[in-house]
């Protein structure tokens, strides 16, 4: 019970940080079915949500075919993110939403590594984001 309660508590750190973010206008159901014609329709989902969110709905329908050992794993993730021109906080945001999407596929355990692990992100984050604040 102490184990999932320090768990809950990482999760809602995680959240607030996600949630501080600035908000940006968001599809809601980003995936391929969506596109006709390089258009992009069916809006009835669309809102202001923390920047991420589109991208790991997306991400996660992409990765589910190419790669199903991808779930268990945020380093793999961040390391497909990586490629491209994201902020660490995006990157953050992003991890985020992509674990909130394939949650119901994660063990217990799995969940507990992707929500250690990206508190620590963040801490590290908050950390460099201190330290560029302190040389100005």
């Amino acid at each position: 019970m102490q184990n999932d309660k320090k768990y809950l508590d990482l999760f809602l750190k995680i959240q607030e940080f996600v949630e501080s973010q600035p908000k940006v206008l968001v599809h809601g159901d980003c995936n391929s079915s969506n596109i006709f014609q390089k258009t992009i329709i069916d809006l009835d989902d669309c809102n202001f949500s923390p920047f991420g969110w589109d991208f790991a709905y997306a991400l996660n329908e992409y990765l589910i075919r190419t790669d199903s050992n991808i779930l268990s794993s945020l380093k793999k993730v961040y390391s497909f993110i990586s490629d491209y021109d994201f902020s660490e906080n995006e990157k953050i945001n992003i991890s985020y939403f992509y674990m909130i999407r394939i949650q119901k596929y994660l063990s217990v355990k799995d969940l507990e590594k992707w929500i250690f692990s990206l508190n620590n992100k963040i801490k590290s984050y908050n950390n460099n984001k201190v330290k560029i604040l302190k040389k100005k």
